[in-house]
């Protein structure tokens, strides 16, 4: 909206009257409904989608678990790579 903005420039500024009444018409027009209501449906699917149980919540679940599991396969195999030769005995290092 073209003449939102320049309403908004400062007290001074005054919008032509034709303008004003075209960019509220079509504000309220039927494709802008179907674009509002497009709007509610995405916005309803992705709060479902958030919730506990959600899409969403589901995939950031497996993702904190696969990153655990990574980061604790990373430090057993650190373990293994520092660590002792199974029986106690340390390696021994130059």
């Amino acid at each position: 909206m073209d003449v939102v903005a320049r309403v908004c420039e400062g007290l001074g500024a005054i919008a032509n009257a034709d303008e004003l009444s075209r960019e509220l018409a079509k504000s309220v027009s039927e494709n802008n409904i179907t674009r509002r209501a497009r709007a509610v449906e995405l916005s309803k699917a992705a709060l479902v989608s958030v919730k506990e149980g959600g899409n969403s919540c589901k995939s950031l679940d497996t993702l904190i678990k696969d990153l655990n599991h990574e980061l604790a396969t990373r430090k057993s195999q650190e373990t293994i790579n520092e660590g002792s030769f199974g029986c106690g005995i340390a390696p021994i290092h130059d």
